[in-house]
């Protein structure tokens, strides 16, 4: 499968042939071996009328047009795709939620205009329609009379509701947790059906050792041998600096990096920083050299003078506690200088939203990633014991073999036993 097929896939623009979800909703009397040949048979002739046997199901009915999954012409990969769907253990907790959520559009939805003053043990009219809506959503049990008393049913389902979008668990109906409130039912199951199929699409064709970045839930894993080892947070770019999709690989491991910080970067973090305190560069660790290479006195500077016209001078934070790569960098084998590394800063892993950095991803307990890494067989075991306990900075190690690494963006998931989970859309992908 070549890169594009697989950037199209990790978007969320992989949408499943009408047959898919139906064979698993509409006839479980067939068998697993059955129900993969009719699969099968459905996506290599995607353009063909479906099979008289088979009714549509409701939810496919409220989209235009034929859906389809993009061309696939071997017959391998095929029933490859159909395999991975067919014994997705989640799959029936998605095809219930898609059903349910289907049922969900007859009801009306009018938009939820902001209230300052919603608080527990107050009373607004408009309580009983949230009540409503979370009674609908999942998220709190149904009572015998909705009124308009924010009590604390309404604060611990409010809690759980704000948990499962991404948002910080306080129970405050502000502005972020009504556009969620807002959501359609029909906006929620075309994103978590987009999602859902572009997972089963990446699994198939993911090799059995890889690490995978999901940029929109903040999270990272690694496999090996098919096994996951690692899961943990991660802090990506900002909306303005975002963390970009890639099909790229692990190269080598770099201990007590130094940093070298881009021109862009110098402009917009760094110059601001050393105006307004002249002993920042000091205290952070900076070295300054010239245009020629020669070492400069950040002191003797008058940060307050320099200009972006001034540069380039070459900025380069040495390692320590307050080196902005921490600990670690992987090396990353991409031509825009995004990699994954360390971070002082851990606290930006305790927020919900996570997307603080300027492209680069922040790994939490990134040195535990590493030496997982390190203990595979992936890395020599006397050149990771010699590195791992130098002090030396920038000490590099290679990987004998590349490590697959990928960046996704899938903003909602199903698990079973739990009610779906959606993450903003902070790049605004699905907007625009």
């Amino acid at each position: 499968m070549c890169p594009l097929q697989l950037r199209f896939a990790l978007a969320g623009l992989c949408i499943l042939s009408q047959s898919a979800l139906l064979v698993a909703q509409a006839n479980e009397s067939l068998t697993t071996e059955q129900q993969r040949l009719v699969m099968t048979s459905a996506w290599q002739n995607h353009n063909e009328p479906l099979y008289d046997s088979f009714s549509v199901a409701e939810f496919w009915q409220s989209f235009d047009g034929q859906l389809m999954l993009p061309e696939l012409s071997h017959s391998a990969e095929v029933a490859n795709i159909a395999d991975v769907f067919l014994n997705d253990p989640n799959r029936n907790a998605v095809v219930n939620r898609l059903q349910h959520l289907n049922r969900l559009s007859d009801e009306d939805w009018p938009e939820l205009a902001f209230v300052a003053n919603h608080r527990l043990h107050s009373r607004h009219s408009q309580i009983s329609l949230i009540k409503q809506r979370l009674v609908l959503l999942g998220d709190l049990a149904q009572q015998d009379e909705l009124n308009d008393l924010y009590d604390d049913a309404l604060l611990s389902a409010l809690k759980g509701f704000q948990q499962r979008h991404g948002l910080v668990s306080d129970g405050v109906i502000g502005h972020q947790t009504l556009a969620q409130l807002n959501r359609s039912p029909n906006e929620r199951r075309k994103r978590l059906a987009r999602d859902y199929l572009s997972r089963i699409y990446l699994q198939a064709h993911l090799p059995a050792n890889y690490v995978l970045v999901n940029i929109a839930d903040y999270s990272i894993a690694l496999s090996l041998e098919g096994e996951i080892k690692f899961q943990g947070k991660t802090v990506v770019g900002k909306p303005q600096r975002p963390t970009p999709l890639m099909q790229t690989s692990i190269k080598s491991l770099i201990y007590n990096p130094t940093w070298t910080v881009p021109g862009k970067l110098v402009s917009r973090d760094i110059l601001p920083k050393a105006m307004q305190d002249n002993r920042y560069l000091e205290q952070q660790g900076f070295q300054i050299r010239d245009a020629k290479g020669n070492l400069l006195e950040s002191s003797a500077i008058d940060w307050t003078d320099v200009t972006d016209l001034d540069l380039p001078l070459r900025f380069t934070q040495q390692p320590g506690p307050n080196n902005a790569l921490g600990k670690v960098k992987f090396f990353l084998n991409n031509e825009r200088a995004i990699y994954l590394h360390d971070t002082p800063n851990q606290h930006h892993f305790k927020h919900p939203q996570r997307a603080y950095s300027s492209g680069c991803v922040r790994v939490e307990n990134a040195q535990q990633l590493a030496s997982i890494i390190g203990a595979s067989d992936f890395v020599n075991a006397a050149e990771y014991s010699e590195v791992h306990h130098s002090d030396k900075a920038n000490h590099w190690l290679a990987l004998s073999t590349p490590l697959p690494l990928y960046t996704v963006y899938l903003t909602s998931s199903v698990e079973r036993g739990s009610l779906p989970r959606f993450q903003p859309d902070i790049y605004n992908f699905y907007t625009n």
